[in-house]
């Protein structure tokens, strides 16, 4: 990143080696990177810069125009997938997150079912006009940033990035002590530095979020005004209500809903104008016009301090090949099988299962020979997507301990079949290994609800329904590394032959006598001979259809037919004659006289 103005001094701060304690801890490299950008009072540079380099690990090997890419997009475009991988992206993140000790599901219940909607209406601003980038779906919330479920897990978001910046921390608050604590150092060490002692008045947090880092430039620099900008009114009632919730500040933070782009605050009144983990969130565009107006709201001496990921750090990827070196990561087993993914599909709290007579006959089984108000057991069912396999698992209600599971596997029976009589029973074909041996048996299974007999269905056919995508976008892949390989081009020596036929003999006509036809045009002339071929105009297009128009076609006015005899005296071409032969024929009459289909415009009945 570089700001290029005569006036302000940009230096990149590289995270500085922890205290140890009491252990020989090796540095493993934060993922964080921290710009602060000082506006010089003097004009003069200094201070030491580091000069920024980016890393060969530009990207993923699953974009770009690589095979493995189109696959991926192959299988990200269908609907049903999208849903179900960002559904398991959900799912990854919270487990990931709570086996590090963050409670995720419990910190969001908590705001959720609080007083924060209150705060709503008194932070809002009614009349702001979003960013059409803001719109946009991201993060797996359909509304991005503009939802209350984005603003109650924000905060266990945040702290999950924290944890795996800081992979050999031993827990969440030493994580923190390492990023943010070396991030308010740079701005307090680069401040003092190069602002020429002038006092750290107001600060501004823009893109504030719940207010996290805003909380700890308040703490950082207690004696300051703290303001913290967001364009998501979720979030800043969010960072309203927990600011409310703790202990009164000597400067209350207050709170601003704006567009960092444009807050339309008064230029030269902040001293600190900080952007943490903001920009990787924006178009260029949006980058660019947020960087300009925090130069815009800063002091003379002023401080611009921007924290953010940078997966492109070249030091960051020499740490991370070097530590897979050191633990020999790189020499991992082709043929060693990783765990695939559980998605969970359908979840019901509620289902029933019975014990159902032995089937009599061929017919299907029904939902009247079962006594359904008396159950054999009583749980919860989920259908859970694990690779290429489907499992119905029912659990205990309270001790999620398992009771029985069926398998649904691509070229094997179904294990659910529905009742003739109901649309809420089913047979599920339960199976266990059991001392080596594969056993199954039929179980009598029901719900309470219509919809959720659908759901299930409907959760088990979507599974089906990525199997056979699957199948497709291996086989397009297949095809295409395939079909890539045929060389189509000329090779030396190889000429293409075009053989153009005549309309009417339907012979072909080679080249040298069209070139006798139309380049010696006088020489026939002079020999009284007509070409051998003549190429003949377009017709004109049809006139807009109107009264005068209409009362040309009619049969009345239409001109007498030209008397062939008569005409063949004229000096005229024969070319010609058959021109207008063919222009006044009743045939191209009746064409033209052909009503419309009344298909009108296709773009309007699409």
């Amino acid at each position: 990143m570089a700001l290029c103005a005569p006036t302000h001094n940009l230096s990149l701060i590289p995270s500085k080696s922890h205290a140890r304690t009491g252990r020989e801890r090796r540095s493993r490299g934060s993922r964080v990177v921290q710009i602060v950008a000082v506006y010089d009072v003097a004009g003069r540079e200094g201070g030491q810069e580091a000069a920024y380099e980016e890393g060969q690990l530009d990207r993923p090997k699953w974009v770009g125009a690589t095979p493995l890419s189109r696959l991926v997009g192959a299988l990200i475009s269908f609907k049903p997938l999208y849903s179900l991988l960002k559904l398991g992206a959900r799912q990854v993140l919270i487990s990931t997150a709570e086996k590090k000790n963050i409670p995720w599901r419990e910190m969001t219940r908590e705001v959720l079912e609080s007083d924060v909607y209150k705060e709503l209406e008194s932070i809002q601003n009614p009349s702001l006009v979003y960013p059409e980038y803001y719109l946009n779906p991201f993060h797996a919330y359909d509304e991005g940033n503009l939802s209350w479920l984005a603003a109650a897990e924000a905060e266990a978001a945040t702290m999950s990035m924290t944890r795996r910046a800081i992979p050999y921390a031993l827990s969440l608050d030493e994580a923190n002590r390492i990023v943010r604590g070396n991030w308010l150092q740079a701005i307090e060490q680069h401040h003092l530095q190069y602002s020429g002692n002038s006092m750290i008045r107001d600060i501004l947090d823009i893109g504030c979020s719940v207010g996290v880092s805003t909380g700890y430039l308040a703490d950082k620099f207690p004696a300051a005004k703290v303001t913290g900008l967001d364009l998501s009114p979720y979030f800043l009632a969010v960072a309203q209500f927990k600011e409310k919730k703790r202990s009164p500040r000597e400067n209350p933070i207050s709170w601003i809903h704006a567009i960092g782009e444009n807050t339309g605050l008064s230029s030269n009144s902040f001293d600190i104008v900080s952007m943490a983990y903001v920009l990787h969130e924006c178009p260029e565009r949006a980058i660019v016009n947020l960087v300009k107006e925090a130069f815009r709201l800063l002091r003379p001496g002023g401080t611009v301090a921007v924290t953010d990921n940078s997966p492109k750090s070249k030091i960051l990827q020499i740490l991370q090949i070097e530590e897979k070196k050191s633990e020999g990561q790189e020499s991992v087993d082709e043929n060693e099988e990783t765990e695939a993914i559980e998605l969970v599909l359908f979840q019901v709290s509620e289902c029933y299962v019975y014990i159902i007579p032995p089937r009599k006959s061929a017919a299907s089984y029904r939902a009247d020979e079962w006594d359904v108000n008396k159950w054999a057991w009583e749980g919860v069912l989920k259908v859970i997507s694990k690779g290429e396999e489907c499992i119905i698992r029912l659990e205990d209600k309270t001790t999620g301990e398992l009771y029985a599971r069926a398998f649904l596997r691509n070229g094997e029976p179904h294990p659910v079949e529905p009742v003739i009589d109901s649309s809420r029973y089913f047979v599920l074909r339960i199976e266990e290994n059991i001392g080596g041996r594969l056993r199954h048996a039929f179980i009598g299974l029901g719900f309470r609800e219509r919809t959720e007999a659908y759901d299930f269905q409907a959760a088990l056919h979507d599974h089906m329904k990525y199997l056979n995508k699957k199948k497709t976008a291996e086989e397009m892949e297949q095809h295409y590394q395939q079909a890539s390989l045929v060389d189509y081009s000329l090779k030396d020596g190889e000429t293409l032959v075009l053989q153009i036929k005549n309309n009417k003999s339907g012979c072909s006509v080679k080249s040298n006598f069209f070139e006798k036809g139309l380049n010696n045009p006088s020489e026939e002339k002079g020999k009284g001979k007509e070409p051998l071929i003549s190429i003949k105009l377009p017709p004109p297009p049809p006139a807009p259809l109107s009264p005068a128009t209409t009362a040309q076609k009619s049969p009345a006015n239409v001109p007498p037919k030209f008397n062939l005899e008569e005409t063949s005296k004229d000096e005229a071409p024969e070319s010609a004659k058959e021109e207008a032969k063919d222009l006044n024929s009743p045939e191209k009459h009746s064409i033209q006289d052909i009503p419309d289909d009344g298909f009108g415009d296709f773009q309007a009945a699409g």
